[in-house]
Order: structure tokens, then C-alpha cells, then sequence
């Protein structure tokens, strides 16, 4: 966690880097360290993503036929993965956070932006992602559809899509800080039982989403129906507002486990 240091001779403050103005709220200053590590990740993730799809389609097309979008399936990594960095985010980062001066809002505040923001660039990548995939399915004659058994998850163009992948990717890592202080909080056995609950966002995100409409980035859409969205909407920023809201309760009065070396 070399993002928080603190001076020799003022041990738990936060030594301020030069540049940095007095006074500068503590959840910025760790939103700083912490968002800049989740994009560095982001873009391994990404770089990889597109390098796996890339060799896909060749081999596909060298053995087979092309017969379903690839990139789609990205969409999983993009969920699952920052899941699971925002649970080691939850349980590894909050002793140093606070054993560097800093207070336990501050690290949620700072965990939440980081969630929205984080989420929002999967998102925005992803999308452009499908539409550059849309794009030379076009130049070789390939059918940009979704598999059969595939959920058509958002209606059509860029907008829905990018809403639709924004909701379940910041709703995931919003999901995944619940489940890392609920076993911070209450150790193995009851975070371990607590996970219906503490998961719980994740989950349902992967059940409100598909009620946005047809997913536009396919040829075979279904039309977008106002109704559903109606309820899809609302209904996955509640979702994400009592994951976070979980989050604020279990965090604020945690004991601080002892941090080693």
C-alpha cells in the first residue's frame, strides 16, 4: 500500500505530496491512489480482453464460420472482475487507510467514487468496444448477432448500451466492497453466510438489466419497451444506492484490525 505514507516523526498523518494543497479533503486525497490502481487494472484487463477476441475471431474464421459476437462475452470479465478487486479493496485497504491517519468515512467515500468511476470506464470501453466489433463484423460480412442461448440485454445504439453496462458494472463493484467488509467485519464463516445478501446487488443487476430491451449492438434486437426501462432504471439505482448505503453502515464503527508487516 506504498499509495499512503506517512512522516517519521508524525506517525498516522498522511504526509502531504508536494503540490498538494492544505487542507485537501481525505477521500481525495486516497480516491487518488486507490482510482489510479483500478484503472491501471482497467486497461490490462482491457488490453487483454481485446487481444483474446482478436485471436478468437481469426481462429474462428480460419476453422470455421463467424456466427456470433465475441466481444459480448467481455461483459462478464467486466462484471466479475472488479467485483473481485473491489473485495480485496475492502478488506486490505481500510487498516492502512486508517492506521495512516485517515478516517473510516473518508475511505468509504473514497471507495464509493471509485466504484462509479471505475464502473462508468468499463462501461463507456465496453460499449465502444462492441461498436468497433460492429463494425468490422460489417467489413468482412459477419452476422453480429447474439448466441442463441444469450440474453439480449439493452435496446439499441450507444445510449441504452452504455446505460446498461454502466448500472451492472458500477452495481458489481459497489456489490463487491459489501461482500469484502462483510467478511472484514465478521470473519470468515459469517461473511461466508452473509453472501445472499452481501452479493445480493450483483445479482439482481443481472436480472434488472435485461429489461432495458433488446441489446441494439445485435442485429437481431427486440425493440426497446419505455415500460420496462421504466422499472429497470429506477429500479437498479436502488439496488446500487442500499448496496452502498450496506456498505456505509458495516464500514463507519468497524473495529480497525492491526495491521502487519
Amino acid at each position: 500500500m506504498s499509495g499512503y505514507l506517512t512522516t517519521g516523526g508524525l506517525p498516522g498523518r498522511p504526509r502531504r505530496r508536494p503540490g498538494t494543497a492544505v487542507g485537501r479533503p481525505q477521500w481525495r486525497r486516497a480516491l487518488g491512489w486507490v482510482l489510479a490502481v483500478q484503472l491501471y487494472l482497467a486497461a490490462w484487463f482491457w488490453l487483454i480482453a481485446v487481444a483474446v477476441v482478436t485471436v478468437a475471431l481469426i481462429v474462428i474464421d480460419r476453422i470455421g464460420t463467424v456466427t456470433v459476437s465475441i466481444m459480448q462475452f467481455a461483459s462478464e470479465g467486466a462484471t466479475w472482475f472488479p467485483f473481485a478487486i473491489a473485495i480485496i479493496s475492502a478488506t486490505a485497504q481500510l487498516s492502512v487507510h486508517v492506521a495512516n491517519g485517515m478516517t473510516r468515512r473518508s475511505f468509504i467515500r473514497a471507495a464509493l467514487v471509485t466504484s462509479v468511476v471505475s464502473g462508468v470506464v468499463y462501461a463507456l470501453v465496453m460499449s465502444l468496444a462492441m461498436l468497433a466489433e460492429g463494425a468490422v463484423f460489417a467489413r468482412f460480412g459477419w452476422p453480429h448477432v447474439a448466441g442463441a442461448d444469450d440474453v439480449a440485454l439493452w435496446q439499441s445504439g450507444f445510449g441504452p448500451g452504455l446505460l446498461g453496462y454502466a448500472l451492472l458494472f458500477v452495481g458489481a463493484q459497489v456489490s463487491g466492497l459489501l461482500v469484502g467488509i462483510g467478511y472484514y467485519r465478521y470473519g470468515g464463516w459469517w461473511g461466508t453466510l452473509l453472501l445472499p445478501l452481501t452479493a445480493a446487488p450483483a445479482v439482481l443487476l443481472q436480472l434488472l438489466t435485461p429489461l432495458l430491451g433488446g441489446d441494439g449492438w445485435f442485429v437481431d434486437a427486440a425493440p426497446f419497451s419505455l415500460s420496462t426501462a421504466a422499472l429497470a432504471v429506477p429500479g437498479a439505482v436502488v439496488v446500487i444506492a442500499l448496496g452502498a448505503a450496506g456498505f456505509h453502515r458495516l464500514t463507519r464503527d468497524v473495529a480497525i484490525r492491526r495491521v502487519t508487516t
